[in-house]
């Protein structure tokens, strides 16, 4: 079995030709609509600086201004 994923949003009309090409191959045609995963940044305040009062802009700005 071959799967083609399409990452795009297709206007109807632009689906509904492509769906008919295929059907003209006898190509068997199955449609899943799936919605976007949210990606989650992970946040800086995990991990060994949930304690301390700084944000991840200072403590980059800290680390490039070392003498």
């Amino acid at each position: 079995m071959t799967e083609i994923i399409l990452k795009s949003n297709l206007p109807k009309s632009k689906l509904d030709a492509l769906l008919n090409f295929l059907k003209t191959f006898d190509v068997t045609v199955e449609i899943k609509e799936s919605k976007k995963k949210n990606i989650k940044k992970f946040p800086f305040t995990i991990g060994i600086w949930e304690d301390y009062d700084i944000t991840g802009k200072e403590l980059r700005e800290k680390s490039w201004t070392r003498k």
